[in-house]
């Protein structure tokens, strides 16, 4: 089973048969740099073109995710659907610097059309000026299957981007809000106000809230960012320095994409460094 996630979740996207685009990240905690991570995305009429929800459903059960009433809703307002990988052995055999140690997790995200109901994707909780944007269903096998809510924060100019960033890290530790600062503020500042874009991650049952910014707008390469992401993955995450060359010297080309941060299911600060998103074929994966 932990094998067949990652394998069978490409096997799916080539019988969709349609272009998708792929993207890679990293996630460092404590002493952690995981990896084996990537994320496809097609729009629903590519699965609808294929049978739809119930081939979805039938395609995914095996897997050990069975899709409830509420995934069939979200499914019926979605505009796109991403599938992603976390810990996959089929991608891990290509980053030996990472330092991963769990099972392989499957994830399938829902992403808000037009008529997306708030109520549905942003839950009862939400802030009424949360805008609807992503809820993901993350399993492992054996485990309880977790929902994740993304919601996007309203953004009307740079200062309410700076103000929700500041808000963002303010309740970590001291080194880690410093860090993030260092790192984050200058790159905000550069986003065109029409681009900025920042989400808001939640799940009900444990302590994971954290923030995605996305940073494609900038056009950087992820090398632009090593000396600060360095000192946060050495000094915070304490990652062996042999394991972080090895990563940051990999992807230093790769076009740079989200920065996540926050804290983790367990409570322990993270970051995570998403990059390198392509166009590939229908079933075609990435080398």
């Amino acid at each position: 089973m932990v094998d067949r996630i990652s394998a069978q979740l490409f096997a799916l996207l080539a019988e969709f048969g349609h272009r998708y685009g792929l993207e890679r990240s990293f996630k460092a905690s404590s002493g952690q740099l995981g990896g084996g991570r990537a994320l496809a995305s097609v729009p629903r009429s590519a699965v609808e073109s294929n049978g739809g929800w119930g081939m979805l459903v039938d395609r995914l059960a095996p897997l050990g995710i069975l899709l409830d009433g509420q995934a069939e809703q979200l499914y019926q307002q979605s505009e796109l659907l991403h599938f992603a990988v976390e810990g996959s052995p089929l991608l891990l055999q290509r980053e030996p610097w990472v330092q991963h140690n769990e099972d392989c997790r499957g994830k399938v995200y829902f992403e808000a059309g037009a008529r997306a109901s708030r109520a549905l994707w942003l839950g009862r909780a939400a802030p009424d000026n949360r805008l609807p944007v992503f809820v993901a269903y993350k399993w492992q096998p054996h485990q309880p299957v977790i929902i994740t809510r993304y919601a996007g924060l309203p953004l009307a100019d740079k200062a309410s981007l700076s103000a929700a960033l500041e808000a963002s890290w303010q309740w970590l530790p001291n080194a880690w809000s410093s860090a993030l600062a260092a790192l984050i503020t200058p790159l905000a500042a550069l986003l065109p106000t029409a681009s900025q874009q920042l989400l808001e991650v939640t799940e009900e049952g444990n302590p994971r809230s954290s923030v995605d910014l996305n940073l494609y707008p900038l056009a950087y390469p992820v090398a632009r960012l090593a000396p600060a992401l360095s000192h946060i993955l050495e000094s915070l995450c304490e990652i062996a320095p042999e394991p972080l060359r090895g990563c940051l010297d990999a992807i230093a080309q790769q076009p740079l994409g989200h920065l996540a941060w926050g804290s983790d299911r367990t409570g322990k600060p993270f970051i995570s460094c998403y990059y390198g998103l392509q166009e590939l074929a229908g079933g075609e994966v990435v080398g």
